[in-house]
């Protein structure tokens, strides 16, 4: 079980751009403050890590389908490993069409925005691809929906604009954000790509972006007192239910003597 420190950690240390915008509810502090809180001690069942890293060789180094899928089915967790060859599939089956492996693969800029001096938001792209004379950033998310509003997309796609578009490479550039998303058919259906492009997305002002920043930082302040108690509300059940278990010594009946003891 993680420690209290690993706990702060994850409150103080904003995670991606686009799961910050998850923790960010646009003008509400105290519900920024429980989605800060309910982040920072949960422990989520997987991640598609592992899938995004094949996609990723796949564009640089021409990977198959085959080594990529293999390769997701033997780490991570168990939980994930299904999801993850699956969204490799939707990659593979997308890039057919849209080309990335196609295209000359460059090195990334590992972009970042403040939202104030101690807190930065990374913004780094999955990878970046050279089309028509300009750096294309793409940037793959796992998600099988979107949990997003309008609001928060809003947010993220700033962050994305100041934090790494911004970047001199990347001024004129159509950056791209793919997604998989699963589709009523079950299961097993095929995810479908979604892709959302620079500029789909009207832009937070610079006063809006200030007013969130300040917001969550006062939440990610906030958040640390109230996940601190419910660790050591847990902790206490815990051990509580560490000592109810704990095998007790067999305790045998005294038994009347034999005939011939």
């Amino acid at each position: 079980m993680l420690n209290f420190d690993a706990v702060a950690k994850k409150i103080l240390r904003p995670p991606s751009a686009q799961n910050c915008a998850r923790l960010n509810s646009i003008g509400d502090e105290s519900e920024t403050t429980r989605l800060i809180v309910n982040f920072a001690l949960g422990i989520p069942p997987f991640n598609y890590i592992s899938a995004i890293k094949q996609c990723s060789t796949h564009v640089q180094f021409g990977l198959s389908l085959e080594t990529a899928k293999n390769a997701v089915l033997r780490s991570g967790s168990p939980a994930g490993r299904q999801q993850n060859a699956a969204f490799v599939e939707a990659f593979f089956n997308y890039d057919e069409t849209r080309g990335y492996s196609r295209l000359r693969n460059v090195e990334n800029f590992d972009g970042e925005y403040r939202l104030s001096r101690d807190v930065r938001v990374p913004t780094r792209p999955t990878f970046t691809i050279l089309e028509n004379g300009e750096l294309v950033p793409v940037s793959l998310c796992g998600w099988k929906s979107l949990p997003l509003d309008i609001a928060q997309m809003r947010f993220w796609m700033t962050m994305l604009e100041e934090g790494l578009y911004s970047h001199a490479d990347y001024r004129r550039s159509a950056a791209e954000i793919v997604f998989f998303l699963g589709n009523t058919g079950g299961i097993d259906s095929p995810r479908i790509a979604h892709v959302i492009k620079r500029g789909d997305y009207t832009l937070l002002s610079r006063s809006e972006m200030r007013d969130q920043a300040d917001l969550y930082v006062k939440a990610q302040a906030a958040a640390l007192p109230i996940a601190k108690a419910i660790w050591e509300e847990r902790e206490r059940k815990r051990n509580d239910h560490a000592i109810d278990t704990m095998i007790k010594p067999e305790i045998h009946e005294p038994t009347s003597p034999g005939l011939f003891d």
